[in-house]
């Protein structure tokens, strides 16, 4: 069974750099956990992108869930993903846009498989060099991102960090009524395990969190010593969470309002009035 992705010509020129980078890296990785590119062709008007093809997003897995849900289950989850994002890495190559929606679950024969997917936003980074953009999803962007300074891997490791938060709690770790409100409390790094959901959840899994969400990105692990992580290589509680899948439920409510918003906008926006405001300050 395949998927196919059906893109009008007349967009490509809008779309060319994206969907460029997207084509090259499917075309050169080959990963059980990286969606597969099967093949490409064109007609006059429109171009045809056919891949493997996947039951659903993560969430709408987790989500979907009925039976028993726990740590042990979503660090499987987990540990495939990282395994995708650990073969980008050893190649170069940043995804800047990791996020459940982005994380594709299929079913073969009873065993899940987790793969990456949605590469558009992609960059392959030369050893030692850092790049610069705003890329992303707000609530996934790391503050380097949000500060307007150069970045690299480290900005995946974040995001993965913001993705284990989900998978454990329904929640997301930096929360806000707006896209600013986000973007502040992820520029401050406010997060918290206030939450009761997380008394039950080791103590392992919320160290890899926080040192995953490290504000400065030389302290956040590389995604080699993630799945060396002791919440990776060791069996975790297999206590069951319901309450993950009532927290989705307000997740996606919360994130539908957001879709749609221009991230760089939105991140320049925030960079002017910080200014403006340590202008007044000093003033």
């Amino acid at each position: 069974m395949f998927a196919m992705k059906i893109i009008e010509k007349q967009l490509v020129e809008t779309i060319h750099q994206s969907l460029a980078a997207e084509i090259t890296i499917l075309r050169s990785c080959r990963n059980e956990h990286l969606l597969r590119l099967v093949d490409m062709f064109e007609s006059k008007s429109k171009l045809y992108i056919i891949t493997e093809l996947a039951e659903g997003t993560l969430l709408k897995h987790v989500a979907a869930t009925d039976g028993h849900y726990s740590e042990a289950v979503a660090q499987s989850l987990f540990a495939q993903t990282c395994c995708g994002v650990a073969y980008l890495h050893r190649r170069g190559i940043v995804h800047r846009d990791i996020k459940p929606d982005n994380i594709l679950v299929s079913n073969v024969s009873g065993q899940l498989r987790v793969m990456l997917a949605d590469f558009g936003l992609a960059a392959i980074i030369a050893r030692g060099t850092l790049i610069k953009g705003c890329q992303g999803t707000p609530s996934f962007l790391a503050p380097e991102i949000i500060n307007e300074k150069e970045y690299g891997l480290p900005i995946d490791i974040w995001a993965l960090g913001v993705t284990l938060f989900l998978l454990l709690s329904g929640q997301a770790p930096f929360k806000g009524q707006t896209v600013t409100q986000v973007l502040d409390r992820v520029r401050i790094g406010s997060f918290s395990f206030a939450d009761l959901i997380w008394a039950n959840i080791s103590s392992e899994a919320k160290d890899l969190i926080t040192r995953m969400l490290a504000m400065d990105p030389a302290q956040r692990p590389t995604i080699e010593e993630v799945l060396a992580d002791p919440w990776l290589t060791t069996p975790p509680p297999d206590l069951h969470i319901p309450a993950v899948r009532h927290h989705l439920g307000e997740y996606n409510a919360r994130r539908k309002v957001m879709a749609g918003v221009n991230v760089a906008r939105a991140v320049h926006r925030m960079g002017t009035l910080l200014k403006s405001s340590s202008s007044i300050k000093s003033t």
